[in-house]
């Protein structure tokens, strides 16, 4: 699921899954863990879409407002690094690049 689209089609087989089970799918949300925060890798494309998560901080700010518009509850960002020095400016400049824009 590392385009939108290929997202929202996910979501949809989930949320198929839900009504199976007599889950109500608004009950529950949904999450998308990243492993790699702002800048890690350049912007690509898959299919002609962009790849989600991929990029500097403008397109992950895009990202998240797109999985935001479908209904994505939260994204979990692995911002840690070597010392704990460099994890806190990494959590900073996120924070600043990107979760203040949102």
């Amino acid at each position: 699921m590392n385009t939108v689209s290929r997202f929202r089609k996910g979501l949809e087989r989930f949320r198929g899954f839900c009504e199976k089970a007599e889950r109500n799918p608004a009950e529950i949300e949904v999450a998308l863990r990243v492993l790699a925060g702002p800048g890690g890798k350049p912007r690509s494309s898959i299919d002609g879409e962009a790849e989600m998560f991929t990029g500097g901080d403008a397109d992950w700010v895009e990202d998240i407002k797109a999985l935001r518009e479908l209904g994505g509850a939260a994204v979990d960002v692995r911002l840690f690094r070597r010392s704990p020095a460099d994890t806190i400016d990494t959590m900073r400049r996120f924070r600043d690049g990107v979760m203040s824009k949102l």
